[in-house]
């Protein structure tokens, strides 16, 4: 899958929700995250059955 190994020194870096200075909250497992007090809403990227906060 192109992903790089576990002793790599590199970052792997799957997705961005937030950036510097957001106030990021996963709470509840089946629940969404939010930024900054809003809930972002999963695109259909996540797997079927798939938790948000997992």
């Amino acid at each position: 899958m192109g992903l790089l190994p576990e002793d790599s020194s590199e970052h792997l870096v799957k997705r961005v929700i937030g950036l510097p200075g957001d106030h990021v909250v996963c709470t509840d497992p089946h629940g969404p995250v939010s930024v900054n007090g809003v809930a972002v809403v999963e695109p259909a990227h996540l797997e079927p059955g798939a938790a948000p906060c997992r």
